[in-house]
């Protein structure tokens, strides 16, 4: 097993090379996909199906009408895979769902202020949906002793690359060359404009956010191998720099320099120190110094005008939410209200959207309800879970996004994550040891 899962250090370079080669096709990527399924633990594997078997098994199915499977059915292997896990969730940690369930709740009351139109209706419904599937997922990641950081690094990679090629060819795309970062995002989003929305299943979005994710799985780990973690993260930084997706850009600089600034197993149980921090600001500093020059000049006109110029429609979006916020700033226009007024979806950054529907009583009032949480479980910053990896870091690819791009129906996973986390039962001495020896 072993043998098997180094010769993927040959097996993903190859893939990514073969996108703009044009070798890589959507059934040599199931292929390459599939022994993984098999030579990794059950419980990595069933997190895999919960958290991204949707968008795969779509694609599949997309690809392959007649083969009988769907992105649900993943999901449901994925929840026998880690169903002991479940069980634990189910009879000892039941609060961690009332609890979101309470949340779900006070967003409820903002959406019968709001416009309760098919859009609001929608939305709500994925909200709830979302929050209470995305329990299970960080509460597996949190409690497992079996969850294997770089094995699922290995499938979101090879998950990630199935989609390319899916895309590619379910778009009729042109591959462009090796370090040509524009083609894959505008030939996608030429599609998306030509055909009505729904028929763009994955997106350049989509494959960005699920490679930020695998490179902040595979640095989460405290006990970090440097030679993988330098392999992985230059095959992730490629692959998200073909995607054009700037938010996944961004989460996975910040990431990177994260990891090594703060997420340190050197920095745990330590005391608040302002010489350490102010060290840590220094080196984030220079290091987005840095990145800032090299983005800046990649091949990517997406990501170095960003960088050089803005951009004037989020900015756009940010004052319509403000304005929003001004009318009503008490209540806010209820869940729906930002696509009601104006007609976009949503603004494009999670506190914005929170005032802007919510106002300063769903806003606050959620802050309290995270802090409550987080500090009566005594969870900080540097948490790390019984398969030794860094919580927060992982958690830190979503907030990124949802501060640059997401709406709420996603934005709702980080308060799932937090009740996974937080709202759970006291951990036992035996645990705390457990977790104690990973570090060391």
């Amino acid at each position: 097993m072993k043998f098997l899962s180094k010769v993927y250090y040959i097996v993903i370079p190859l893939l990514i090379v073969g996108i703009s080669q044009g070798y890589t096709s959507f059934p040599l990527t199931l292929i390459a996909l599939l022994p993984l399924l098999f030579i990794s633990n059950r419980h990595t594997v069933g997190f895999f199906f919960v958290m991204y078997g949707g968008p795969l098994g779509g694609c599949i199915r997309a690809m392959y009408p007649s083969i009988p499977i769907y992105g649900m059915v993943l999901q449901l292997i994925g929840f026998v895979l880690m169903w002991d896990l479940i069980s634990d969730l189910i009879k000892h940690n039941l609060r961690a769902v009332w609890g979101m369930l309470l949340v779900l709740a006070f967003f409820g009351i903002f959406f019968f202020v709001g416009p309760r139109d098919s859009f609001a209706q929608e939305k709500y419904i994925k909200m709830c949906t979302n929050g209470l599937l995305m329990i299970i997922g960080y509460f597996a990641l949190d409690r497992s002793t079996k969850m294997d950081a770089e094995a699922l690094t290995r499938l979101l990679l090879v998950a990630a690359l199935s989609m390319y090629a899916f895309v590619i060819a379910f778009y009729h795309m042109s591959p462009g060359a090796l370090f040509d970062y524009d083609w894959f995002r505008n030939q996608e989003m030429d599609y998306y404009y030509a055909q009505d929305h729904e028929h763009t299943l994955v997106g350049y979005q989509h494959i960005g956010m699920l490679i930020a994710f695998a490179v902040a799985i595979m640095l989460s780990q405290t006990k970090l191998s440097k030679g993988s973690a330098l392999f992985y993260t230059i095959c992730a930084s490629q692959m998200v720099l073909m995607s054009g997706c700037r938010q996944a850009i961004l989460a996975v600089v910040v990431i990177i320099v994260l990891r090594y600034a703060v997420f340190r197993s050197s920095n745990i149980g330590k005391e608040f120190s302002m010489g350490r921090v102010l060290g840590s600001v220094v080196g984030i500093a220079l290091a987005g110094i840095i990145v800032f020059f090299i983005l800046s000049n990649v091949g990517s006109s997406v990501v170095s005008d960003t960088l050089l110029e803005g951009d004037n429609g989020r900015q756009m979006l940010y004052i319509q939410a403000i304005n929003i916020f001004n009318n009503n700033p008490l209540m806010g226009s209820g869940i729906g209200g930002f696509h009601a007024i104006t007609g976009d979806a949503w603004p494009h950054n999670f506190v914005l959207e929170m005032l802007c529907e919510t106002g300063l009583l769903g806003t606050i009032g959620m802050l309290v309800v995270v802090i409550y949480v987080l500090s009566t479980k005594h969870i900080k910053l540097l948490y790390v879970t019984r398969s030794g990896m860094f919580f927060f870091l992982v958690l830190l690819t979503l907030f990124v996004r949802v501060m640059v791009s997401s709406d709420l129906p996603e934005s709702i996973e980080l308060f799932s994550a937090v009740f996974a986390v937080g709202a759970s039962r006291k951990m036992t001495g035996a645990v705390q040891g457990e977790r104690q020896r990973i570090i060391n």
